[in-house]
């Protein structure tokens, strides 16, 4: 039987996207991935020695469902000739993620259609298939651990004969990578690949080794670098290949549930606010209602107040009137008794010539409303006596009673109120001889200066 292979020898083994690693398992929804992978395929035996070339553009999309969907459009050059070689697809299943672990178990249902009108191309269809995605970081640290397990279903064509034959592929691969600080990483990947079903099946075997490094410039992009070296040496298979992709990784948009939540949060939140906007309307009526009230009682208040207030003014008018009245029927009464009241100043130097005077005007039947000493002036010499205007008579009278006749004059500035003649007491006030009091009664004497001071205080306040 012929050797199987391709007209394109080595295209049915290179792998698909859908057997790229996937780190981070099923994409949310309304997430996205670019990933754009220039690839390089050599087969350097003695029956082949030829290269093929790929660029391969794709784009993964998060689903509401919880599934993403995977479309690529690989291009291929052999020689001289180039084309679309056809569309791949896959479509991933979450069975299991943790994202505390960065890890998860994914299915995808993956496979590429071709156009039907090359009789080479078999069914149309290549690389049909199942695999299993896992992935797990080690621990805290930077290194982590990817692969998967597929099965696979391809049409081959014969090389010396016309027809094809399909063919049933195991695939298994693995990468460790670990981290290297913020934005660089190392991976080591090994991949095989084994033939199930189909003529000359052990040609369908192969193992890869492959190095890599990993670039990250920023969050949402990634560069990725890959030498593969086929250690079991069989034409199916390059033997040597480099791999060079970029992935980008837009910031998500928030998905369809997120959005459908905002959506019923947010009419939920204006029924709300519609509600309020009844109870305040309700509210405002009633306060403009209670507002309207409180100023008619507030007019009324206001027109009761007004009229006591005239009312008042009318009766402190009267009573002013009144006191007034009073004030001069007791000043006439005072001055037809005879009784004065006396504010006396001691300007003599010693407190005995002013308490000398108070006792003879007590004597006389006046009342001293105040005493003041001027301790901290000059001792005056001559006595005076002072009088508010209507005492002229009064004053004169009590100046010819009184030791030395001081001389009287009219009050200037005018006598605070509650006396109405002020005798200033100078250092010419006759003092009497009197024997030396004991000590209690110089303490007694002293009581009744003081009981004076008060006295003189409380008419200063009234």
């Amino acid at each position: 039987m012929a050797a199987i292979g391709s007209d394109y020898p080595g295209w049915g083994s290179t792998r698909a996207h859908a057997y790229d690693f996937r780190g981070g398992g099923v994409l949310p929804d309304g997430s996205s991935e670019h990933r754009l992978t220039f690839s390089s395929h050599s087969w350097e035996q003695e029956e082949r020695d030829e290269d093929l070339l790929i660029a391969n553009p794709a784009f993964r999309y998060g689903i509401s469902t919880g599934h993403d969907i995977e479309i690529g459009l690989p291009v291929r050059q052999v020689d001289d000739k180039r084309d679309l070689h056809g569309v791949e697809f896959a479509f991933g299943f979450p069975f299991a993620a943790d994202a505390d672990n960065d890890s998860h178990v994914t299915l995808t249902a993956h496979g590429r259609l071709l156009p039907t009108d090359e009789p080479w191309l078999g069914s149309g269809s290549e690389g049909a298939g199942l695999a299993v995605h896992i992935g797990h970081r080690l621990g805290n640290s930077a290194a982590r651990v990817d692969g998967f397990l597929g099965l696979e279903r391809a049409d081959v064509a014969y090389r010396d004969q016309e027809g094809y034959e399909a063919i049933n592929r195991l695939r298994y691969a693995t990468r460790l990578e670990q981290g290297l600080g913020q934005s660089l990483a190392l991976s080591a990947e090994l991949e095989t690949h084994i033939g199930l079903s189909g003529e000359e099946v052990q040609n369908q075997f192969a193992l890869y080794v492959r190095p890599g490094l990993r670039w990250s410039p920023t969050p949402h992009s990634d560069w990725r670098l890959v030498y593969g070296q086929e250690v079991v040496e069989r034409e199916t298979a390059p033997s040597d290949t480099i791999q060079l992709t970029f992935v980008y990784t837009p910031e998500p948009r928030e998905s369809r549930q997120s959005l459908a939540a905002r959506i019923e949060h947010l009419e939920a939140e204006k029924r709300r606010l519609a509600q309020n906007d009844e109870q305040l309307f309700a509210r405002t009526a009633s306060l403009r209602r209670d507002s309207e009230s409180l100023d008619e009682r507030l007019a009324e208040l206001g027109d009761e107040l007004s009229a006591e207030v005239d009312s008042l003014q009318t009766n402190l008018a009267f009573l002013g009137s009144r006191t007034a009245d009073n004030r001069d029927a007791i000043e006439r009464l005072e001055r037809r008794s005879g009784a004065l009241h006396i504010e006396v100043v001691n300007r003599s130097g010693e407190r005995a010539p002013a308490s000398q005077l108070i006792e003879e005007l007590e004597r006389q039947g006046h009342r001293v409303v105040r005493r003041i000493e001027r301790v901290d002036e000059p001792p005056r010499e001559a006595t005076e006596l002072h009088y508010r205007e209507g005492f002229v008579t009064a004053a004169t009278a009590l100046g010819e009673t009184l030791p030395g006749s001081p001389e009287v004059s009219a009050a200037d500035p005018e006598i605070p109120r509650g006396a109405n003649v002020r005798v200033i007491v100078g250092a010419d006030f006759p003092v009497a001889d009197e024997p030396a009091p004991e000590e209690g009664e110089t303490e007694e004497a002293a009581d009744e200066d003081a009981d004076t001071e008060d006295t003189a205080a409380e008419d200063d306040e009234e």
